[in-house]
C-alpha cells in the first residue's frame, strides 16, 4: 500500500481508497484489501455490516461519462439520480472491466420518518418497534421485467 484516503459524506457513507505502488498486481491488491475488510467487519457497528461493505478495484480515470437530461423539464434531478441507480448503475457495473460506477448529482430517494411519542404510547409502540419494524420492511426487492422468463407463456 502506497497510501490512503478516507471520503465521508453527510448520509452516513464513507469510502476509503487504497492505492497500492503500481507494481503491484490489482488482483493481489485486492485479494490483500479483502482480508482486512474481513477482519474488520465484525468490529463494525450492526447497521453498518446490514448495509454492507463493498470492495472494488478501480483505476482512477474515469472512462465514460453519460448525462441524464429532461428536454421538457418533467423529471427533476432526485428522479433522474434515482433513475440512474436503479436502470443505469448496476448493469454497468456487471460489465467485464468496469470497475466502479458513481452516480453524482443529487442523492437517491430516502424517507425521514417523524414520530409523535403521545400517538406511541397511546398505540402501545415503543420507538424500538418502530426501528424494528421498518428495518424489517426497508428492503430492496428487484423484480426483473414483466413477462420475462421464468413466466409462462401470455
Amino acid at each position: 500500500m502506497s497510501y490512503m484516503r478516507s471520503f465521508n459524506a453527510n448520509d452516513g457513507t464513507m469510502k476509503l481508497r487504497i492505492d497500492f505502488d503500481l507494481s503491484m498486481d490489482p488482483d493481489i491488491a485486492e485479494v490483500f484489501s479483502e482480508i482486512r475488510v474481513n477482519r474488520a467487519l465484525p468490529q463494525l457497528p450492526p447497521s453498518v455490516r446490514a448495509q454492507g461493505v463493498t470492495i472494488a478495484k478501480s483505476h482512477v480515470a474515469p472512462l465514460m461519462i453519460i448525462a441524464l437530461s429532461s428536454p421538457k423539464g418533467s423529471w427533476d434531478a432526485t428522479f433522474l439520480a434515482n433513475y440512474a441507480n436503479i436502470n443505469i448503475a448496476d448493469p454497468l457495473t456487471r460489465v467485464r472491466g468496469i470497475g466502479s460506477v458513481v452516480v453524482q448529482g443529487a442523492g437517491a430517494f430516502a424517507m425521514r420518518n417523524w414520530v409523535k411519542p403521545d400517538r406511541l404510547a397511546g398505540l402501545g409502540v415503543t420507538v424500538p418497534d418502530l426501528v424494528k419494524a421498518i428495518e424489517q420492511q426497508n428492503t430492496v426487492n428487484p423484480s426483473g421485467q414483466v413477462g420475462a422468463e421464468p413466466a409462462p407463456p401470455g
